[in-house]
């Protein structure tokens, strides 16, 4: 991995097991991110592309290989990135707010209803 990789995969794969058989999602890959350099994952539908920010999110273990964020190998839950789909991904059964706070659930963080003006129970409504 080189001094300047802020993020790096280094011959990280991915396979998913189920209904009796295993799909490679992602096949080796090695590649170095810059600190500020601007990267755009492209392929068809099914190529890895997710697969690779779920791994460097931290949400998904490489089945070989390692992705390493600024220096340390990534284990669990990479809470120094956050990333956006192409598809809404909301909750459809929370409100807007309740979707705008899962962010801070996730990070173990509570916020009062007293102290979050989005969550006041004026501001639940549903959409």
């Amino acid at each position: 991995m080189s001094v300047v990789a802020k993020i790096a995969l280094e011959g990280a794969s991915k396979e998913f097991t189920g209904r009796g058989e295993t799909v490679l999602a992602l096949q080796p890959t090695t590649i170095e991110i810059a600190r500020e350099q601007f990267v755009a994952l492209v392929g068809p539908s099914g190529c890895g592309k997710s697969t690779v920010l779920n791994m460097i999110a931290g949400l998904q273990a490489p089945t070989a290989g390692r992705v390493v964020y600024d220096g340390t190998p990534v284990s669990g839950p990479n809470r120094q990135v956050g990333y956006m789909t192409q598809k809404d991904t909301l909750l459809p059964w929370r409100s807007v707010a309740d979707n705008i706070g899962l962010a801070l659930e996730l990070k173990i963080r509570t916020v009062s209803a007293n102290t979050s003006p989005a969550r006041s129970s004026t501001s639940r409504r549903r959409c």
